[in-house]
């Protein structure tokens, strides 16, 4: 089983000292929901999942695992989730 570190480097071209600043720059909470990763495996909380454009391999930010699905879900289609934004805007109650 490959170390995060072996993860970081194969998967983002990144360093385990780079993505400690970008966790940093956001107050080591997800950049969409503002809120810290919540998800346990093995007894201890997940780190912020590392989004990055599947296309350019360009690293966008860190995310909560609930985010990070919620992009993959809208097929990182924008206009998907702007549909949605305006979905739960015209229910609200």
């Amino acid at each position: 089983m490959a170390t995060f570190k072996q993860r970081l480097k194969e998967y983002y071209n990144l360093t385990v000292k780079e993505y400690e600043e970008r966790s940093d720059l956001q107050g080591g909470v997800c950049a969409i929901c503002g809120r810290p990763e919540t998800v346990e495996k093995y007894g201890e909380v997940q780190r912020l999942s590392v989004d990055h454009d599947h296309d350019t391999g360009i690293i966008r930010g860190l995310l909560c695992m609930a985010c990070n699905a919620l992009i993959g879900q809208a097929a990182e289609d924008p206009a998907v989730l702007v549909s949605a934004v305006n979905y739960l805007r015209n229910h609200e109650t």
